[in-house]
């Protein structure tokens, strides 16, 4: 790896309404290295990368690219210097095809004509996908809408590899890919590595960071703490520097014995998934194992009423229950806080309080009039609960951090005041802190008797949380394991998530 810097920010402030989230930032990138960067949701990682982008302007200090001072005031000047980012938020324009937008505003044209040439443009994108090995599940004339998350994520990437880029940032990259997607990407860094590409790797998955990189830097408070060769550092070293505390790598969860079934599924089946049962009683975290596409967020979004059901039986307590929408599951005391917390978690551009009350106005309505105060109280009192760092809750609920962001998915949920709360990958994308926030508030619940279903494609987390883990695959339980009397293992887990898979 040559130690040749392409990218230098030095001294780089950044202040948003007189609160300082940037303290002197100096960072660099060197050609062909993979540098993480790691810290808690809310240190300043996005921020950084956001001002090397041009998204935002530094208050103070300078950008050097090749040795030279940069000045980036918009995304176009990153983009013509050879530095590109993937955003861990997808934004593809679904109605548009794959090759239309890996080159959005760079199609060829045929001659001088004004004319899109779509065969060259169809090319272009055949040879990259042919060049990192996704031609066979893509083409270039296929349609974004058509694709998975995963293979968008997938796109993003062959889109900033196609602007040549000297330095490529991605945000969290693996948050939506299976196991083998996200070797296919490593595979894909590794090549971008020898090519003396520059990867800035942001990513909680410590894992991946210590599989990966050559370099970390943790941020903290809008800080840089310290950067290390990866050779050196041990995963405890990262977390506590991370938090500025010790923290324990291990899951609270003490198995208690279950009270009664509070919710059965019988033979349920739609779209994505097939004959599914399973329990779940009072005071037990149940686990759903899987690979993406297996059918398990497909199975929990028909069960709340977000999807049809085509046939089976769903009993709360005992009773037959028949869910068409989401509000009767909400009547039922079922409450789902979905993995895409962007779209289908959060208004983002409404403020904290409206986000937690929104499915529970109805209480604070009396004759047509709402009973603001008793909102606010409620919605405060819920989100101090919840640890949600904030000014207020009147700020806006797209300037939190990840991790906030999901504790205030979760606090709406709380309102309902559920039963049955069935969380799908409540730990994506955030910082260990948090997590082991929401850990502890989980075994908090099922120790009062709530009965919680737990989707994650995070095997220790899965381990580590569940009393009991349903392995899915092809849209089918394939398996069931009893976490209480001994510790499941990720090799029992994997074999039984691959049955049925060609």
């Amino acid at each position: 790896m040559a130690e040749e810097c392409i990218l230098q920010t030095k001294g780089i402030s950044k202040s948003f309404f007189g609160v300082n989230v940037l303290n002197e930032i100096d960072f660099s990138i060197r050609r062909g290295e993979v540098h993480a960067l790691m810290g808690e949701n809310g240190a300043g990682k996005s921020t950084l990368m956001k001002i090397i982008m041009g998204i935002y302007h530094a208050d103070a200090g300078e950008i050097l690219f090749e040795g030279k001072p940069v000045v980036i005031r918009e995304t176009k000047n990153a983009l013509d210097l050879g530095i590109s980012m993937i955003h861990q938020e997808l934004n593809p324009i679904p109605e548009m095809t794959v090759a239309e937008n890996v080159f959005l505003g760079r199609e060829p044209h045929v001659g001088r004509l004004p004319i899109v040439d779509f065969k060259k443009l169809n090319q272009m994108t055949q040879d990259l996908l042919e060049k990192y090995e996704m031609a066979d599940r893509i083409s270039p004339q296929m349609h974004m809408s058509s694709l998975s998350i995963a293979q968008i994520q997938m796109m993003e990437i062959i889109k900033a590899v196609s602007y040549n880029s000297k330095v490529i940032i991605m945000d969290e990259p693996t948050s939506s890919l299976s196991e083998s997607e996200t070797k296919q990407l490593f595979k894909t860094i590794d090549l971008l590595r020898a090519s003396g590409v520059g990867v800035i790797y942001i990513s909680h998955r410590m894992a991946e960071v210590f599989e990966l990189s050559d370099r970390i830097s943790v941020l903290r408070d809008g800080s840089l703490i310290e950067t290390i060769d990866r050779a050196h550092a041990t995963t405890d070293h990262i977390i506590a520097t991370m938090v500025g505390r010790a923290l324990s790598s291990g899951y609270p969860r003490n198995h208690a014995v279950p009270g009664e079934v509070i919710l059965e599924a019988k033979g349920v089946s739609g779209a994505g998934f097939e004959d599914v049962s399973f329990q779940v009683s009072a005071g037990e975290i149940l686990g759903f194992a899987g690979l993406v596409g297996a059918g398990r967020s497909e199975t929990m979004r028909a069960i709340v009423g977000y999807d049809r059901m085509k046939s089976g039986e769903i009993y709360v307590d005992g009773r037959r229950a028949a869910v068409r929408h989401p509000s009767d599951a909400l009547k039922l005391g079922i409450v789902m806080a979905s993995e895409d917390r962007k779209s289908l978690g959060l208004i983002l551009c409404r403020d904290i309080k409206e986000n937690i009350s929104i499915q529970n106005e109805r209480r604070y309505s009396r004759f047509g009039f709402m009973n603001h105060r008793q909102e606010r109280e409620q919605c405060e009192g819920i989100a101090h609960e919840m640890s949600v760092k904030m000014n207020g809750i009147a700020d806006i609920a797209g300037n939190l951090s990840g991790g906030n962001q999901q504790k205030v998915v979760l606090a709406k949920c709380l309102l309902t005041h559920p039963k049955i709360m069935i969380l799908d990958e409540p730990t994506r994308g955030i910082d260990v802190g948090a997590k082991a926030e929401i850990y502890k508030k989980m075994v908090e619940l099922a120790e009062g008797g709530m009965a919680i279903i737990m989707i994650s494609s995070e095997m220790p987390e899965l381990i580590g949380m569940s009393d009991r883990i349903l392995a899915m695959s092809g849209g089918r339980v394939r398996a069931e394991f009893d976490n209480r009397e001994r510790q499941t293992s990720q090799a029992e887990i994997l074999r039984a998530a691959l049955k049925g898979v060609e």
